[in-house]
């Protein structure tokens, strides 16, 4: 527990770009070795589970693909200069004739007139099928539950069409059967670092399990300090013959800093912990909002008003993202409550402040409640539903605020 009270008392150096792992923390001894100390290799598929663990670790090809596109478009979240690595400059090296292609071209159109940018490609390609191909895994004409709503069926089809000419022309696959010893090194780096058995037990006991879930971290090799909590829903089997997993929840960590004698992704001691508990919850809550948002909508106008500026320096450009955000910052508020005691819990809500979202603590509050309730009683959907008057007081407390 010391471990975690010192990294939330810590401003990491990745905060201006990363803001929730201020209140990141690791209690364990398995934090990524230090430059030049020796890695093990996996040369497993990159989607196995590891043993110990119940969230899978992946580099995921779609992953990749969306991020190569993005990156050619000069999309400035898929440029950071702390991407940099021999992977990044393989890619660069390999697609740099490519930059003209008619996807790229389609994939600026997107991002000037529909906003498709940061999460948006993240969110498509777990809606994909696997190269070449890349079908639909659910009809983009029903608006699948995760899609993110940038993208609409017709635009997002005919640029799928581009995509695949994309992979034909420039060779993607191909050129992705060159990475896979440094891609499999990654992910086992990740692997090591991850306690996935202990943040899949905590989501379950605290949301509620998610029978046939599958959790799956994915490697954002190529989205810097950026990270994204997509995943994908399936509709409800309608028969036996067509049950399928119900969902998978697909958080992408991203890689921003790398060791200089192997070229392989680290995370700064105490950010991975928070930063995947952190993106596994917007899976659990950005639907939930989206089904109350008429009721939420008001006090969080009047609350994204009040630090829209310091918002949108943070890329939370509406007031719906800053719901999203409010609502799983408060909920990691209680996971350290429930790994640090009260005086984690008093150092996470202090982040959170610090971050300008200053009636997080409030809505944590809330939900200690919620979490008082006996397990098979909670309703975190219903919770959310009636979250509106926590939020419309915090607005009236820091409207009169001197």
């Amino acid at each position: 527990m010391a471990a975690v009270l010192r990294s939330l008392r810590r401003p990491l150096a990745t905060a201006a770009f990363a803001s929730w792992i201020l209140i990141g923390a690791s209690a364990r001894a398995d934090d990524p070795a230090p430059d030049g100390a020796k890695q093990t290799v996996s040369e497993r598929p990159t989607t196995e589970v590891d043993s110990k663990a119940s969230i899978a670790v992946a580099v995921d090809d779609r992953v990749t693909l969306l991020s190569i596109v993005a990156r050619l478009s000069g999309a400035a979240e898929y440029n950071d200069a702390r991407t940099k690595s021999p992977y990044a400059d393989a890619v660069d090296r390999y697609f740099k004739p490519f930059r003209e292609h008619r996807v790229v071209g389609l994939f600026r159109d997107l991002r000037a007139r529909s906003g498709v940018s940061y999460d948006a490609p993240m969110s498509l390609a777990c809606h994909l099928g696997a190269l070449p191909a890349l079908e639909e895994r659910i009809d983009l004409s029903t608006r699948p539950e995760r899609l993110d709503a940038r993208w609409t069926p017709a635009e997002t089809r005919a640029f799928l069409v581009a995509l695949r000419d994309f992979v034909r022309d420039a060779g993607v696959v191909e050129f992705l059967a060159t990475q896979r010893s440094y891609e499999n090194a990654a992910r086992a780096r990740l692997a090591g670092a991850l306690d996935g058995a202990a943040q899949r037990a905590w989501c379950d006991g605290f949301f509620g399990a998610r029978d046939g879930a599958v959790f799956e971290v994915r490697l954002g090799l190529l989205t810097g300090p950026h990270n994204y909590g997509v995943g994908i829903r399936f509709p409800e089997p309608t028969t036996r013959a067509t049950a399928r997993m119900a969902e998978e929840i697909t958080p992408v960590i991203g890689c921003w800093q790398w060791d200089t004698v192997q070229g392989l992704p680290t995370w700064p001691k105490g950010a991975l912990e928070s930063l995947v508990v952190h993106e596994l919850c917007h899976s659990y809550v950005n639907t939930a909002v989206d089904r109350a948002w008429a009721a939420l909508e008001p006090p969080s106008q009047r609350l994204f008003a009040m630090q829209e500026k310091r918002m949108r320096a943070q890329a939370y450009a509406t007031a719906r993202i800053v719901c999203y955000e409010t609502v799983v910052r408060a909920c990691v508020v209680r996971y350290f409550r429930s790994r640090a005691g009260e005086r984690g819990e008093a150092l996470a809500k202090k982040a959170e402040i610090r971050e300008g979202f200053t009636w997080v603590p409030a809505v944590a509050d809330a939900l200690a409640a919620y979490e008082a309730l006996p397990s098979d009683t909670r309703d975190f959907e219903a919770w959310i539903a009636g979250l509106a008057p926590v939020l419309a007081a915090e607005a009236d407390r820091l409207t009169s605020a001197p």
